[in-house]
């Protein structure tokens, strides 16, 4: 059964495949990243490697709030083979998803461009963000 980590950005629930994801960290100190493109919060150094931070909740067009001691940061794999850290409000689990549970992105996704899918659960659906248009 493929795994999911499902989190929570500005009070909604959202999904990525595990494999997607390389570690999850509590929120750090950020560098400036000057001229930077809006959504990204600053530059992160992990051991030697400065990782972009992306406010997940500005790219999704959803509520953005400052970052947060509290928060959470994915770092994830990028499909270009780069790698970003998500700024999300927390991370709830790690989900063990049927085979049936995951839905591509089809015609129900028109208009939402950052959506590569979405991922059934118990307490409804859980889009699941592309990290390819992020």
């Amino acid at each position: 059964m493929p795994a999911f980590v499902v989190f929570e950005v500005a009070s909604q629930t959202l999904a990525l495949p595990a494999a997607a994801v390389e570690r999850v960290l509590r929120m750090a100190a950020l560098g400036p990243l000057h001229g930077a493109p809006a959504g990204v919060d600053g530059v992160l150094d992990l051991a030697g490697d400065l990782v972009p931070v992306v406010d997940l909740a500005a790219r999704l067009g959803l509520a953005s709030r400052p970052p947060r001691a509290e928060d959470h940061l994915l770092v994830v794999r990028t499909p270009a083979g780069g790698r970003a850290a998500l700024r999300v409000a927390r991370v709830r689990e790690l989900a063990q998803a049927a085979p049936d549970a995951a839905s591509a992105r089809g015609s129900w996704a028109a208009g939402a461009a950052f959506t590569e899918g979405a991922l059934r659960l118990p307490a409804g659906l859980a889009p699941v963000p592309d990290l390819g248009r992020l």
